[in-house]
């Protein structure tokens, strides 16, 4: 597995909205952010955020292409403690695979 597969997989892991999803990509070997997102139309707004988080993360120019748009003052509307504090994490180390 790539490095930069197991950076987003451990960022996924880090909002408790989406953690379980993690597992399938440790199963694959490999992250694929068309299959991430195509769980949009089934998550609550907060998941949605953390999704769009991980997807502008992975590749934000991708994201924009597929208008994938995060916005950070609607996410922290939605998102409780444990989200933030996610998303706080990576801002303290921000990588982009």
């Amino acid at each position: 597995m790539h490095k930069s597969d197991l950076q987003i997989i451990r960022l996924i892991e880090s909002f408790p909205s989406i953690a379980w999803r993690a597992e399938m990509y440790r199963k694959a070997g490999e992250f694929n952010v068309d299959e991430f997102m195509s769980h949009w139309g089934t998550s609550s707004s907060g998941e949605r955020h953390a999704l769009l988080f991980v997807a502008n993360v992975w590749n934000p120019g991708y994201a924009t292409e597929s208008k994938w748009n995060f916005d950070l003052f609607d996410a922290c509307g939605s998102w409780d403690t444990k989200h933030r504090l996610a998303a706080i994490e990576w801002m303290k180390q921000p990588f982009w695979p």
